[in-house]
């Protein structure tokens, strides 16, 4: 009896752990393979602990799953009374088939994250607060670098937490100060710091002038003017900007709709985003869960149905619009001038069309704020259209490259001089 017990233990142990072992080795080498199909070396798999965290992860999670259907599925057949063998091996046979899959699917990177894309096993869930407080900034005199398999830059952050020189509170008699906002295609993600288009435009501006301007880079990846106008009125007045740039895209755009317009700021002095759906832990684990969601269900990237995004979009832009209103009343009383610039995607670019060109066309600025789309001069000036789009743009990240930011640069420069925006100084 005793002997009959341990076959039987014995069988049943073999038959769950033997299938998780084999998916934790297979999982685990093909994630070596990958390593070096990109051109990383071995100590940088060795060293990741990402890469090991989610190995083991998924061994135990195989397991565990194993023994709960197996025990399950055990009960289940012997209330029938039947012959179980046939039928035990089909439901192994699915059950790795599925574990099998995912592992494809997941080194593959299909329906991967925009953050999973730029590095192994970043997940980044847009209805988490990523700032502590009001106050959307990287850590003050840190490192940063981006890194993914199509570029690597690294800066430093100064003292406000901008990847930016560090600003000068007092102003020069002939100096023209320009404070510009926004998020990663401001910071200049995609290019070195001095290929920004913020460095990029105070290098021309400055090329031919008796004036001294000066650029503040307060772009920080991320962002959205909601944060930025917490930035420019709790921190950035002090600097006494004669003009504002708050340069926004049709990422704005989705981060608006998940985090919502000045309502996210709370008294307590956190933020709130609206709620996250309640099987995106699900979607986080399972990239065959990710299928059903993305290409049944047809959620996007940002678990967004895809029939509300043209309706969410417009509803951000009208928030946009409530906002600039906020932004005038402080360069009246702050006595500067703010100019809202649209830089384009490529894929506006690709298509022709930008949907931020509805706060030039369908709304009536404030006083002291202009509004610039750039999509027509780097499509007819800079000739930049769908086959040479790529060009000026990295394709999977999406960024502007140095040359992309350089057009950007040359559009925004002329813009300035020809609207006589940087004429004078206070």
């Amino acid at each position: 009896m005793g002997t009959k017990h341990h076959s039987s233990y014995k069988s049943r142990t073999l038959i769950i752990f033997i299938p998780a072992l084999l998916s934790f080795l297979t999982y685990t080498f093909l994630l070596v393979l990958m390593s070096f199909l990109k051109g990383k070396e071995i100590v940088f798999f060795l060293c990741d602990k990402n890469i090991w965290l989610s190995s083991i992860v998924f061994l135990l999670s195989s397991i565990a799953l194993l023994i709960i259907l197996h025990e399950f599925f055990s009960s289940f057949i012997k209330t029938k009374g039947s012959d179980t063998s046939n039928v035990r091996l089909l439901f192994y046979s699915v059950i790795m088939t599925l574990f099998f899959m995912e592992i494809v699917l997941h080194l593959l990177k299909i329906n991967a994250t925009p953050s999973e894309n730029k590095g192994m096993n970043n997940y980044y869930s847009f209805f988490k607060p990523k700032s502590k407080g009001y106050f959307w900034v990287y850590s003050a005199n840190a490192e940063i670098s981006y890194q993914n398999n199509e570029f690597s830059y690294h800066r430093k952050t100064n003292s406000l937490g901008f990847c930016d020189r560090e600003p000068v509170l007092t102003k020069k008699n002939n100096e023209f100060r320009i404070l510009c906002l926004g998020d990663s295609y401001t910071e200049g993600v995609g290019t070195s710091f001095d290929s920004s288009w913020v460095r990029q435009t105070d290098s021309l501006l400055n090329k031919h002038s008796d004036c001294l301007y000066t650029l503040i880079n307060a772009g920080v990846s991320g962002s959205d003017p909601f944060y930025e106008y917490m930035l420019l009125k709790e921190k950035l007045l002090i600097y006494k900007p004669d003009l504002v740039i708050i340069n926004i895209n049709d990422n704005d755009l989705d981060d608006i709709t998940i985090r919502g317009g000045m309502e996210r700021f709370k008294s307590n002095g956190k933020v709130e985003y609206m709620p996250n759906p309640p099987w995106e832990w699900l979607y986080v684990t399972s990239y065959l869960f990710r299928i059903i969601i993305r290409d049944v269900l047809h959620y996007d990237m940002s678990l967004i149905k895809m029939r509300d995004r043209e309706r969410l979009k417009r509803e951000a832009i009208d928030k946009i619009y409530v906002l600039l209103d906020k932004y005038n009343e402080l360069a009246v009383k702050n006595h500067f001038r703010v100019l809202l610039t649209i830089f384009p995607m490529w894929v506006n670019i690709q298509s022709n069309d930008e949907p931020l060109e509805r706060l030039v066309t369908n709304y009536k600025m404030p006083s002291n704020i202009s509004v610039i789309s750039m999509l027509t001069y780097l499509t007819k000036t800079e000739n930049i259209n769908a086959k040479n789009v790529l060009d000026y743009y990295w394709f999977h990240d999406c960024h502007p490259n140095g040359k992309g930011y350089a057009a950007f640069a040359r559009g925004l420069a002329l813009k300035l001089a020809t609207m006589k925006m940087v004429n004078k100084a206070k």
